[in-house]
């Protein structure tokens, strides 16, 4: 099988060259970590190709097998270890298999990003949730923002419950003082003692 391998940073351009399978393997192993670096398949025609390795991230690759060039094409995302696996599949010209979790992707409307985004909100669905709860959840979240120095946000008070209030009120409010309910014997008494004992002494000048 030919291949076609793109490594930038390390200047290697190789292309219609045939390769062994130890070699590509080597290849994906010591592979610059650059958008561009990738491994084409093909047999003949490089643009009638088998499959696309490419880096994407730090242990993250894609991998691209045209079904119908243009059209349909199989994609996932896997770690070096997985296209060791996958590329010793290819070569030895093994199918794709439904387990090998690869999605078909129609390149000219989606992405492999979307199409797994599709792919997650039907398994969500299947089981009985709302994928639109999850994606409001993250809209609604503000982004990391820089509060003025000049603000001072105000301590939260905690509400005290309807027994707790009356029980605080209470603590505070003052007995009242009973006013003392008059002796009606001894105002009696006071008043026999001060009448005069001659009741004609009013008139007397």
């Amino acid at each position: 099988m030919k291949s076609n391998i793109i490594d930038i940073p390390k200047e290697i351009n190789i292309s219609n060259k045939k390769q062994s399978l130890t070699k590509l393997l080597e290849t994906v192993n010591l592979m610059s970590s650059h958008p561009e670096s990738h491994i084409k398949l093909y047999k003949s025609k490089e643009k009638k190709y088998t499959a696309i390795f490419s880096w994407q991230s730090r242990n993250k690759w894609k991998i691209d097998c045209p079904v119908e060039l243009n059209k349909i094409h199989k994609q996932r995302y896997a770690t070096k270890q997985q296209c060791f696996y996958f590329l010793k599949e290819i070569y030895n010209k093994k199918e794709i298999k439904p387990e090998d979790n690869f999605l078909d992707v129609p390149i000219q409307h989606f992405t492999l990003d979307e199409m797994l985004e599709f792919k997650r909100e039907d398994d969500m669905l299947l089981r009985g949730e709302d994928p639109n709860i999850n994606n409001q959840t993250i809209k609604a979240q503000p982004k990391n923002t820089i509060q003025s120095p000049a603000k001072k946000t105000t301590p939260t008070v905690q509400k005290k419950s309807k027994s707790q209030s009356l029980q605080t009120l209470g603590n505070h409010i003052k007995p009242k003082l009973e006013t003392p309910k008059p002796n009606l014997n001894k105002i009696a008494e006071k008043i026999i003692k001060n009448k005069p004992t001659d009741d004609n002494s009013f008139f007397q000048i």
